[in-house]
């Protein structure tokens, strides 16, 4: 399940481009965008409610933390966010993807490893490839603390959204460190 979702999520994303390019070069300036969340685990899925009221839906964490990274999606500039669990389920060399925070989603208190799906693998630019390795390695070396380090990585990529936000709380560490008892977890406080 965790490959077909990303294969929908990115033939999803791709299609939503092409209507976007149509609706361009018909001089439209409306431009659709959407985010995706994506995570594995239970819910309650199917025909919920009462005799007057009736829907078909699903409940649960699972759910939750579905719309939570949809939401993320926002905050990181992406457009797709995969929670560990579905990251893991995925066969290697398949996809793209790229650590992006270890984040405790808003209403959460857990912290969890948040990924971005960035592209079928042979799909990916060789400059996309070098910006999620060198977002990766700055990433560890925010969890450890090493914020200057970090900020030079992420500063060799000012067009990326997620190097950006990355960039932007290293620096804000820099300034005013966290507390000893950090964990390298960054609270999300909006859905």
């Amino acid at each position: 399940h965790a490959q077909r979702a990303c294969e929908a999520a990115l033939s999803a994303q791709a299609a939503i481009a092409r209507l976007n390019r149509r609706w361009q070069d018909q001089g439209l300036p409306f431009c659709f965008r959407t985010r995706m969340g994506l995570t594995t685990g239970l819910a309650i899925v199917g025909n919920i409610g009462s005799d007057n009221r009736m829907g078909y839906t699903a409940i649960g964490d699972q759910v939750n933390l579905a719309s939570r990274l949809e939401g993320a999606n926002k905050f990181y500039g992406t457009s797709i966010l995969l929670s560990e669990p579905t990251r893991n389920g995925l066969v290697a060399d398949r996809f793209v993807t790229r650590l992006v925070d270890q984040l405790v989603a808003y209403g959460k208190t857990v912290p969890i490893k948040v990924y971005e799906l960035v592209g079928r693998e042979g799909e990916v630019s060789e400059d996309v490839l070098v910006t999620v390795a060198d977002y990766e390695a700055a990433f560890s070396l925010y969890q450890q603390r090493a914020f200057a380090e970090a900020s030079q990585r992420l500063e060799r990529h000012p067009d990326d959204p997620p190097s950006r936000v990355l960039l932007q709380r290293c620096r804000s560490y820099l300034d005013q460190p966290p507390p000893d008892s950090w964990d390298g977890s960054f609270l999300l406080t909006s859905k």
